[in-house]
């Protein structure tokens, strides 16, 4: 994990409860951890730099799955391809085929949205303006 600027200036109480519950444990685990009460906790998520922090924290553990399962995708997609082919078990091939006719349209219809997001941020940097109803 990176450090950032606010991780910087936390003391290190909050950070080992910050990289605790970045893991996934649960508040009462990350209190123990951190040294502190269950309730000291709670009041520290309550503020704004720790909040961000773990928010921060939260979105790169989310980037680093996301380019885990990415590096899977063409291991996946040749699975799928082969359990399609004739000779597989009739189950296998329409298993295969429900994920394919069920997710393949969620992840187009998710490209579009993240190109249609990327687009609108572009416009916002560039101070454009939307016509009124939009």
């Amino acid at each position: 994990m990176t450090m950032s600027k606010a991780d910087a200036e936390l003391t290190p109480k909050r950070r080992l409860a910050l990289e605790a519950l970045a893991l996934g444990l649960s508040p009462m685990d990350a209190a123990k951890r951190a040294g502190v009460n269950r309730s000291t906790l709670y009041r520290w998520r309550r503020d704004p730099a720790f909040a961000a922090e773990l928010r921060r924290l939260d979105a790169e553990a989310m980037a680093r799955l996301g380019r885990g399962i990415m590096a899977l995708s063409s291991a996946a997609i040749v699975a799928i391809a082969r359990a399609l082919q004739e000779g597989q078990p009739m189950a296998v091939r329409l298993r295969a085929a429900q994920l394919v006719a069920e997710r393949g349209p969620a992840l187009v219809e998710l490209t579009t949205l993240a190109d249609r997001v990327t687009e609108l941020e572009q416009r916002m940097e560039r101070g454009e303006t939307w016509p009124s109803g939009c």
